[in-house]
């Protein structure tokens, strides 16, 4: 699988029994990084409440806390993350199966492009395209 020039994934043809098109979570594991951006948040917010009455009130600030403040938007991006959905290709293999999140949407033409050149050039028959 290239990606541009770039190769990001190596399958051996004779390995691939199946190849899906799907639209879904681009996460592996959506609901537990969910669950664990929200944790992460969670444990952020009372250094952030620290942070707060600091920038208040002064007095004497440990960086630590500063840095514990810092997993506030780390989990939410955890939580953002595990929320996009988009294009996976689904590559189904004799040993393995492979994720590979898509960038952007693929347009028709370039589907039917891949069916053509997945036909003529690699011998692989397309039945039904979705």
């Amino acid at each position: 699988m290239l990606d541009g020039a770039r190769v990001i994934r190596r399958v051996l043809r004779g390995d691939i029994e199946k190849l899906e098109l799907r639209y879904g979570f681009r996460s592996r594991h959506p609901a537990l990084q969910a669950v664990l951006g929200g944790a992460v948040s969670c444990l952020g917010i009372p250094a952030v409440k620290v942070l707060l009455d600091w920038f208040r009130f002064g007095g004497v600030m440990v960086d630590r806390i500063a840095l514990l403040a810092l997993l506030v938007p780390a989990g939410l991006w955890l939580v953002y993350d595990a929320l996009q959905r988009g294009f996976v290709l689904v590559v189904q293999g004799n040993t393995s199966r492979l994720r590979i999140p898509l960038e952007g949407r693929p347009a028709g033409a370039d589907v039917a492009r891949v069916v053509e050149e997945s036909r003529s050039k690699l011998g692989y028959e397309i039945v039904d395209v979705t």
